[in-house]
């Protein structure tokens, strides 16, 4: 019998694994491992473990490990006391939590409204 998925994240990329590519899902994304290469997601989360470098793309992003290189950001980025975040930056909102370090260029862009219709 198949066990049941848990849908919290659509794409896990888990602890000592490296991925080299794209990722799209429009739901949510979880590395805890490393990702080289184009990131797409609604809501992005970067463990303490997770490390990634290329294009990314989300709504909201919350940065516990590295993000590094072109970051979009259409809603709200955080980045948590363990985090790093270098590059070329486009935020709506912007959250830097005391510990947390941001390095390179930030472009604040208007936020762009939810499908559900909240922010």
């Amino acid at each position: 019998m198949q066990q049941p998925v848990n849908a919290q994240y659509s794409i896990f990329i888990g602890p000592n694994v490296k991925f080299e590519g794209s990722i799209f899902t429009p739901t949510s994304a979880n590395i805890e491992g490393e990702v080289v290469g184009k990131v797409e997601a609604k809501d992005l989360l970067i463990g303490k473990t997770g490390q990634v470098t290329g294009d990314v793309t989300a709504d909201r992003i919350h940065v516990h490990g590295q993000l590094g290189q072109e970051v979009s950001c259409s809603s709200h980025l955080v980045i948590h006391e363990s985090g790093q975040l270098s590059g070329t930056v486009l935020y709506a909102t912007l959250e830097i939590m005391r510990g947390g370090k941001l390095e390179g260029s930030l472009l604040q862009i208007e936020e762009a409204p939810t499908s559900d219709g909240n922010l």
